[in-house]
């Protein structure tokens, strides 16, 4: 309840976001789109980034739409309540998990407050990424599962706890896809040392291969398909992993430590005192690493799980680096080193610091006929009969002295991470990257209606730079940013990392849209043909202050050709792009999604489009030495792969790359009815693949009461 309490006044700017009219956004968190449209990107195989880009959805779409539907569908909604309850949620699965170490209260307390005040937790909640906010909270169910998995002492027991590891662990590779190899490698180990039932471990399995399925195939292509998470790019975020974790030469230990980085960020009332900020931020870790050593050394059962617990560890230490390493962020690799060293911690927590008298805890290490700290004799504390009251004194008194100094060790790992999260609430409060803002506020309405209207035009965001080398960045969108365009495996293939097909189409497109900002910064040329050839309605400059005077950027695209003001916006200057023949907005030439062009490259007519899709009636030729006469080309401005197809009138026609990039169809002079749409067969075949192995694994992860034996 203390935890809810801080955690909540720390965020309660967020609370703003219950008003109607605002939403959660900054960071890596993009804005929340509808329900409808989350679930169509998620299920898609074609991602709307940029030029568009043939990429699987993260899955995390699919888990955060999932919990929008008892939300009533509310996509902003759901990420406001993940955010509001991780630390709550995350304190409530770490004593679920600690239960099935120990039975002691205050050791399943403190595993609680450790887990809700990780670093991870907290730095993913700060810089909004929830995907790792939710592979967080899972973690502790995924260890819950696992342990009564390898415990239970019946076929069917054993079958529900392995489905709900199972689930749990497709909740954490959704969130975090980089945790899927780790969390693989940790069942395995699990089974080979699980006396009883090692098959039912098949469905702690099954479940996240079947979410991160479609990721697979991209991955073989580019690993960071796995390696970043889901959310906005690192370019496009606070995020710049290796420079967060510290000098190179203290970065591995400060991932052993549990600390991804951005914990506390330099915005709020703490940052006059970065060195103690710092200190606190590894404190917890440090000390949680001390007890984790003395949990290696435990023998028997608490022993091997220790040993366990510390491959785990290892395991998220590798997928953290290599998250890092490939441009990543790597908080959902420290979660599971965290998750490491708690439990290693716990298996000797109860003998070290008699947190609980004689109870199961003790009955895993101890052997009853070996006298000990439990063995024969009062209390427990027995002794052989030749020792002399005196020496056994004295032998008692070192081990004394260091149960007290690891309970003051044990009891800073408590309240180090109670004043990590009291810090990173007062800081909160102070602002930072995650806060609220009007919906949509970033997106010029007259832009936004262009992209929903038949001829969809994209809008070009234009930044200018000071930079010599590159005096501009632009970036194509059609329709505002949100959580639905900002798939891993659609950024890796747009940047030409999945392929040879992608990278040269990426390369083609990138040249186009250099091209096109070239032109506009330059301010001596006409660049109405290049952004008509990108499907470019409106160019929106950014960072422009629409009350002040115009600015230099301002005043340069007030000069070009072809340019008109459409107003000004807190996101900046807005300007139209006007058709290249002079006409209105009825000119064959005006700017759109997908456009008739004849053989010699003249423009015909603008088609018009249904989503992704293109449904329009072409023209016959009208007449010998008409313009449209023969074999005429339907371009869309989208990048062309494969997966395209199209047909007039039912016909299949040829599918082309026009520019090296763009996807053009070969329409026939006599015209008709033209469809040119994408074949979404493979990503059907995983829908139905998903639903039964996830509906399956629910079902068996449903408590069954087992019934005893009579005794007659």
């Amino acid at each position: 309840m203390l935890l809810a309490v801080v955690s909540t006044a720390g965020q309660h700017r967020l609370l703003a976001a219950v008003a109607g009219g605002r939403e959660v956004v900054g960071g890596a968190l993009a804005a929340a789109p509808g329900l409808a449209d989350l679930w169509a990107a998620a299920r898609s195989d074609w991602q709307p980034l940029g030029l568009g880009t043939a990429a699987p959805a993260d899955p995390w779409l699919s888990a955060l739409a999932v919990l929008a539907l008892p939300l009533g569908g509310s996509v902003r909604a759901a990420v406001l309540v993940l955010l509001l309850l991780a630390v709550p949620l995350a304190a409530l699965g770490g004593w679920a998990a600690a239960g099935a170490a120990t039975r002691s209260r205050v050791l399943r307390a403190a595993a609680a407050v450790v887990w809700a005040g990780g670093a991870p937790l907290l730095a993913a909640t700060s810089t909004g990424r929830l995907g790792a906010v939710a592979a967080h909270l899972a973690l502790p169910w995924v260890a819950l599962g696992l342990a009564r998995t390898a415990t239970a002492a019946a076929r069917r027991p054993a079958l529900a706890a392995g489905a709900l590891a199972g689930l749990a662990s497709a909740v954490a590779v959704a969130g975090a896809p980089v945790l899927l190899c780790p969390l693989l490698v940790a069942v395995a180990v699990v089974a080979l040392t699980a006396r009883r039932w090692p098959s039912a471990l098949l469905w702690a399995v099954l479940p996240p291969l079947a979410v991160a399925g479609p990721l697979l195939g991209p991955a073989l292509a580019d690993p960071r398909v796995l390696l970043l998470g889901p959310g906005l790019t690192p370019a496009g975020s606070d995020a710049a992993p290796p420079g967060q974790v510290g000098p190179a030469g203290l970065a591995g230990l400060r991932l052993l430590l549990g600390d991804p980085g951005s914990v506390l960020s330099s915005l709020g009332p703490v940052a006059a005192l970065p060195s103690w900020t710092s200190a606190l931020v590894l404190a917890p870790g440090a000390m949680l690493l001390v007890l984790a050593l003395l949990g290696a050394a435990a023998r028997g059962p608490r022993g091997r799980l220790a040993r366990v617990a510390w491959w785990t560890a290892g395991l998220g230490l590798l997928a953290a680096a290599a998250a890092a390493a490939a441009g990543g962020w790597p908080g959902a690799g420290t979660s599971l080193v965290l998750a490491g060293l708690t439990a290693a911690a716990l298996a000797r927590a109860p003998r070290v610091l008699r947190a609980a008298p004689r109870d199961v805890d003790d009955e895993l290490d101890d052997d009853p006929h070996v006298p000990g700290p439990h063995g024969p004799g009062p209390h427990g504390l027995g002794r052989a009969d030749d020792d002399a009251p005196g020496e056994a004194s004295r032998a008692r008194h070192p081990r004394r002295g260091a149960t007290r100094v690891v309970a003051l060790a044990a009891a800073a790992v408590v309240v180090a991470p109670l004043a990590l999260v009291s810090v990173w609430a007062l800081q909160q409060t102070g602002g930072g990257p995650v806060g609220v803002r009007p919906a949509a506020a970033a997106d010029p309405a007259v832009a936004r209606d262009a992209a929903r209207s038949p001829d969809a035009v994209a809008t070009l965001h234009l930044a200018l730079t000071d930079d010599p080398v590159t005096a501009a960045t632009a970036t194509v969108r059609r329709g505002p940013l949100t959580l639905a365009s900002t798939s891993v495996a659609a950024q890796v293939a747009a940047a030409g990392g999945a392929g040879a097909q992608a990278a040269s189409t990426a390369a083609s497109a990138d040249a186009a849209v250099r091209s096109a900002t070239a032109l506009l910064v330059a301010g001596t040329g006409d660049p109405r043909a290049d952004l008509a050839a990108l499907g470019v309605g409106y160019v929106l400059l950014e960072g422009s202050d629409p009350s002040s005077q115009p600015e230099p950027g301002a005043a340069r695209l007030d000069a070009v050709p072809g340019l008109t003001r459409a107003g000004s916006t807190g996101a900046g200057v807005l300007y139209r792009v006007l058709p290249a023949s002079g006409g209105g907005d009825d000119a064959p030439d005006r700017p759109s999604r997908a456009r008739l062009l004849a053989a010699d490259g003249a423009v015909l007519a603008a088609l018009p489009s249904a989503g992704d899709d293109v449904d329009a009636v072409v023209p016959a030729s009208s007449a010998p030495g008409d313009p449209g006469e023969g074999t005429r080309t339907a371009v869309v401005a989208v990048r062309s792969d494969r997966g395209w197809t199209a047909s007039l009138d039912g016909r299949p026609l040829p599918v082309v790359t026009v520019d090296g990039w763009a996807l053009g169809v070969e329409v026939p002079a006599e015209g008709g009815h033209l469809v040119v749409t994408r074949d979404a067969a493979p990503a059907d075949v995983w829908d139905v693949l998903q639903a039964a192995v996830l509906l399956l694994t629910a079902l068996l992860a449903v408590p069954v009461p087992v019934r005893g034996r009579r005794v007659p």
